[in-house]
């Protein structure tokens, strides 16, 4: 009964988890082209090229943590099935 109750719960923050990854991508993307677009007052604030990198990185974080994310899922799952 306790190993359920741990598994309920780390499948709560997986899910929380793989949505705000989700997020973080959409907006991560949003910005790449919002910067890529014609000059918006947003470029004229800041400066164009760092906040071009900024947002791949970040869309590359993202990219990453999905990857674990995934992996931490298939885990989930293999332990959840075998309990």
């Amino acid at each position: 009964m306790k190993n359920n109750k741990l598994l309920t719960e780390l499948d709560e923050l997986l899910a929380v988890m793989e949505d705000d990854a989700e997020k973080g991508r959409y907006q991560s993307y949003q910005l790449w082209d919002k910067l890529a677009a014609e000059k918006s007052d947003a470029q004229k604030l800041c400066s164009y090229d760092d906040c071009r990198i900024m947002s791949r990185i970040t869309y590359d974080y993202v990219d990453r943590i999905e990857d674990n994310l995934a992996k931490a899922r298939k885990l989930f799952n293999t332990l959840f099935d075998a309990s």
